[in-house]
């Protein structure tokens, strides 16, 4: 196989999962973060919002509350 064959079939491989992704675009999305959150569970921040027991878009949106970048900042000393 040539190194234009596994190219090609590389992008078509990556092209078919595109379109089944936009398929259901909610359904990928919610299992993108859901693995995100997996893999973040045992961060501070995940134990103060108990990601671990998250199971849904809507368990997420009730459980993290809306914070910009000072929000997430640690509190000055001083």
């Amino acid at each position: 196989m040539n190194l234009v064959r596994i190219a090609m079939k590389a992008l078509i491989l990556k092209a078919r999962a595109f379109e089944r992704a936009a398929e259901d675009p909610m359904k990928v999305q919610e299992k993108v973060l859901l693995e995100y959150l997996a893999r973040n569970k045992d961060t501070e921040y995940g134990r103060d919002h108990r990601f671990s027991g998250v199971a849904s878009i809507r368990d997420f949106q009730s459980r993290v509350p809306m914070s910009d970048c000072e929000g997430l900042r640690p509190p000055s000393s001083g």
